[in-house]
């Protein structure tokens, strides 16, 4: 067969967050740990919202009687949240989610707005349940860039993935200005404001601080993908997308042990975390 045989990872942005902390609730949810049964922290994740809307109102009781509660309608907030998901992009899924499956109209339009909120204070609630160590880092990992980039004399910051690759985060302020322009004939020969932006020589610390650690699990990613591909046998065919991993049915066995060393080896014995900090200008964690 010339067919790809996938494998992916159990929301593999939360698989590093559990492996940097050893953190072994969520690591079980996302299958790190030697578990009897499969874990899947997004049905984990559906089954709490449930139990906190049944307890809420009773519009979250009829949230669930109607079904609304799904695990697709979890899974988008929780695989966000190594990558710098927020309460208010939760609640925007929740919306969507009501409107495309129609269940919103069984509500009346007074009560709408309460319903979704209730629904997303719900998820959000069990998001935080689930994954405590992990949303723990993220708070720390968006506020270090304000303090780095102050300790330091450079407008990025840089680190190096555990197999040496370097990774340069430039976030600089926008000098914006508005162009009076003619757009032509094709619109009329009508004028318009244009906004454009030029990077300046100061960086936007509150766009550093939104991007530190989704990029920080992306690099990890990116290493974890790297030294699987390097540690299969030359001349075996590869076909990787993100964090799924996929050969021909005859090496599949290969690249299943390939994927799991991998990255057994990037945390085996490595504080992640602490060597990132030991690569940047000094500062007080405590702060």
């Amino acid at each position: 067969s010339r067919l790809s045989v996938a494998m992916d990872g159990s929301c593999n942005g939360l698989q590093h967050l559990s492996a940097m902390f050893l953190d072994e609730v969520a690591g079980k949810a996302v299958n790190l740990t030697a578990n009897t049964t499969k874990g899947d922290i997004y049905s984990d994740v559906m089954n709490l919202t449930i139990n906190i809307l049944q307890e809420k109102s009773l519009n979250g009781a009829k949230l669930v009687e109607l079904g609304a509660v799904t695990r697709k309608s979890c899974k988008k907030p929780v695989m966000t949240v190594p990558y710098a998901g927020t309460k208010m992009g939760t609640r925007d899924a929740v919306r969507i989610h009501l409107k495309d499956t129609g269940i919103i109209n069984q509500f009346h339009e007074d009560v709408r707005s309460v319903v979704i909120q209730e629904y997303t204070d719900a998820l959000w609630a069990a998001i935080e349940q689930v994954i405590i160590k992990g949303r723990e880092i993220m708070n720390f990992l968006r506020k270090c860039p304000t303090k780095i980039l102050k300790a330091g004399e450079k407008n990025v910051i840089t680190w190096t993935t555990p197999n040496g690759f370097k990774v340069v985060q430039r976030k600089p302020n926008l000098k914006k200005i508005q162009v009076n322009t003619l757009l032509g004939e094709f619109c009329g020969n009508r004028r318009a404001m244009i906004q454009m932006g030029y990077p300046t020589d100061t960086p936007e610390t509150r766009k550093h601080g939104n991007s530190i650690a989704p990029n920080l699990i992306h690099s990890l990613d990116a290493c974890h993908l790297q030294n699987t591909i390097l540690a299969m046998e030359t001349g075996v065919q590869l076909n990787m997308i993100h964090d799924s991993y996929g050969t021909h049915a005859s090496d599949c066995q290969e690249l299943y042990e390939a994927i799991r060393q991998q990255f057994f080896d990037i945390y085996k014995n490595n504080d992640v975390l602490q060597k990132w900090l030991a690569q940047q200008p000094e500062f007080e964690y405590g702060e």
